[in-house]
């Protein structure tokens, strides 16, 4: 008896460590910005295989000479073309690595690229659910998107073999809340969640002749363009309730999951003694007149820095105009000659030395 109320007594110790519950107030909100440090020296971690309950998962040694910064902004205020029904654009150090969330009281759900819309058409962008609120040990999202494309077989320049051909791809996520523990990082020790994150990307293609109701696998070194490959991503992903995002991210190595490719994690601001490399400054840019017509005056007042790189895109993010400035100093405007830019809207950016600035223009006339 003595024992089992030992044992007893034990595990309610234990998980009594354990209740961090995620919700959606714990959540990045919008004007909220995040700084991190990184380590992308390639190494093979055990520390990707540890799971349960009160582990240590230590990268206190991690790597610190270099720093990100990433911001929430509303939809609306996204430098390039959002999906619908999002509620969090996650600009992470610039506007080549952009993310879309929707955020509501019982979870959240990653907004991505869709990776056959460019031959298979289709949505843009697919939806999956990877964060369940509330969010604590054990819990696990899974979430499945799977699509197909039946066309004439000439089309990939298969006819003589058959008659129609199917495309299929499916993407499957599974987010399972592995692990509870202290997570050591060089700036210091958290209690933390660790969910271990899987996404896995598979392709199919297919023909058929009209005459026979069967399916038949067709190689891909068949067809004449290149297909995606079939791929599994895994990273391990540390929440805390003061996080606002995620505390650390180890990302592995496609379709090697013990072996790290980088390993990232939250500091403080003002940055920590041996930080170096501060990426860039994100700052919304002033311009008149709005619309414009033939010709935009970019305000320069707020841009400190000699030079400048302007690039203007169109709603599909594809770039209209690229100027270089090689000596800023003494400008406080910029006139952007746009008489030839077709009407619509677009998204003006402007990068130099740690300056991440843009605002979306209307071209009229």
């Amino acid at each position: 008896m003595k024992k089992t109320l030992l044992t007893l007594n034990l595990l309610v110790a234990l998980f009594a460590q354990s209740q961090i519950t995620l919700r959606q107030t714990n959540f990045a909100q919008i004007g909220d910005t995040i700084y991190y440090g990184y380590d992308t020296t390639t190494v093979s971690s055990s520390l990707g295989t540890t799971n349960g309950a009160n582990k240590v998962w230590d990268y206190s040694n991690a790597a610190r000479n270099n720093t990100s910064m990433a911001t929430f902004v509303s939809p609306n205020e996204s430098p390039i073309p959002t999906p619908p029904n999002i509620s969090h654009v996650f600009i992470d150090g610039g506007l080549d690595d952009v993310s879309f969330l929707s955020v509501n009281a019982t979870g959240v759900e990653t907004i991505v690229t869709n990776p056959a819309a460019a031959f298979l058409g289709g949505e843009p962008f697919i939806g999956l659910k990877s964060i369940s609120f509330p969010c604590t040990y054990l819990t696990r999202v899974r979430d499945t998107v799977a699509n197909k494309l039946v066309l004439p077989g000439s089309t990939f320049g298969v006819g003589n073999l058959f008659d129609s051909i199917r495309i299929s791809y499916t993407l499957r996520l599974d987010n399972l809340v592995d692990g509870w523990g202290t997570l050591k990082t060089p700036i210091g020790d958290y209690n933390s969640l660790r969910i271990k994150s899987s996404l896995n990307t598979s392709f199919k293609f297919e023909g058929k002749n009209n005459s026979l109701p069967i399916w038949v696998s067709v190689p891909t070194s068949s067809l004449p363009f290149p297909l995606p490959q079939n791929q599994l991503e895994v990273s391990y992903i540390w929440l805390s309730e003061t996080g606002k995002y995620f505390l650390a991210e180890a990302t592995m190595v496609t379709d090697t999951p013990t072996s790290q490719a980088e390993f990232r994690y939250q500091i403080p601001k003002p940055f920590a003694s041996g930080l170096i490399n501060v990426a860039q400054n994100t700052v919304r840019l002033k311009t008149y007149p709005n619309p414009a017509s033939e010709e935009l005056m970019i305000d320069l007042a707020n841009l400190k820095t000699q030079a400048l790189v302007i690039d203007l895109y169109d709603i599909t993010g594809k770039l209209v105009q690229h100027h270089a400035v090689e000596n800023n100093s003494g400008n406080n405007t910029i006139t952007l000659p746009v008489s030839s830019v077709n009407n619509g809207l677009y998204t003006l950016h402007i990068s130099g030395d740690k300056l991440n600035a843009y605002t979306k223009v209307v071209i009229s006339r």
